[in-house]
């Protein structure tokens, strides 16, 4: 558990080094682990390895959500229900 966290507590702490920087610094964490917690390391690494990264998909209008007032929202529904609501036999 140790060495997940290890992990974890150090990946935006890498963002910034070149790949020898993180090679380094990545050693010298690895160095002061147990035995065990690199065995735990080393499965915790497998299974990143054998597990794709799944992206989540964001819906592009989310961003949007909550950006319409309750008031406004109102207006557009009284809007359709006066406008659409209606049949209008000799428009077909």
């Amino acid at each position: 558990m140790y060495a997940k966290k290890t992990i974890i507590g150090f990946y935006f702490l890498f963002s910034c080094f070149t790949y020898m920087e993180l090679q380094n610094k990545i050693t010298a964490i690895v160095g002061k682990l147990s035995i065990e917690e690199q065995r735990q390391l080393l499965n915790y690494i497998k299974t990143m390895k054998a597990t794709p990264v799944k992206k989540k998909k964001v819906n592009p209008f989310a961003v949007f959500g909550g950006t319409i007032s309750n008031a406004d929202l109102d207006l557009m529904e009284k809007a359709i229900e006066e406008g659409c609501e209606n049949i209008d036999k000799s428009e077909w």
